[in-house]
C-alpha cells in the first residue's frame, strides 16, 4: 500500500479515483474496533490506515536500524490507542 499510494499520487484523475474508491472500500472494515462512538470509529480508522501507511514509508526510506524500527514501533503505539482493548 506505502508503495502504491506514491505511485498514485502521481497519477491521471481516473487512477486516483479508483484508488479513492479502493480506500473507501476498505476503511469501514476495521472501523467498528475502533474507540469511540459509530460517528468517530471511521475518522479513527482512517488515522490508523495512513499512520500505518506513513509510518511504512517513512522507515523503508531511512537506513535500516534502529530510527527504522522506531518509527513502526511509534506508529504501532499510537495506531493501538484507537483501538478497542479486546
Amino acid at each position: 500500500m506505502p508503495r502504491l499510494s506514491v505511485d498514485v499520487s502521481r497519477a491521471e484523475i481516473p487512477v486516483r479515483e479508483t484508488y479513492r474508491r479502493r480506500m473507501a472500500e476498505l476503511v469501514p472494515t476495521p472501523a467498528p474496533a475502533m474507540r469511540g462512538t459509530p460517528g468517530e470509529q471511521p475518522q479513527h480508522a482512517w488515522t490508523a490506515v495512513a499512520t500505518i501507511i506513513g509510518a511504512v514509508t517513512v522507515a523503508r526510506a531511512v537506513p535500516a536500524g534502529e530510527e527504522s524500527r522506531e518509527v513502526l514501533g511509534a506508529a504501532l503505539t499510537a495506531v493501538s490507542r484507537l483501538v478497542v482493548e479486546a
